[in-house]
């Protein structure tokens, strides 16, 4: 379609940056990983839970620079599926 409605709702998020930027910044090593792997968890989960995110990139994903928390953001395009489908295309575009 040529437009589509959205809702958004919105927490704002002291003290954190886009993982594009915090990568750009040039984190140590172990930091790095630990994030890494907390963005991991945090779309498998979501996948587990059977969404698919089709806007998933480097700013979509929040880090909070003094936990290294992680929060994934921008779901207005994001589908409920229960098939794997919607899941491996996203896998495939990210590649």
């Amino acid at each position: 379609p040529l437009c589509y409605r959205s809702w958004i709702a919105h927490a704002f998020e002291a003290g954190c940056t886009t993982l594009g930027q915090w990568l750009a910044d040039g984190p140590q090593a172990a930091p790095r990983l630990a994030v890494l792997r907390r963005v991991g968890a945090a779309v498998r989960q979501m996948h587990d839970a059977g969404v698919a995110h089709p806007d998933l990139n480097l700013g979509n994903v929040l880090v909070r620079e003094r936990t290294a928390e992680v929060r994934l953001i921008d779901f207005d395009r994001a589908r409920v599926t229960h098939t794997g489908r919607d899941i491996a295309a996203v896998v495939a575009r990210m590649q």
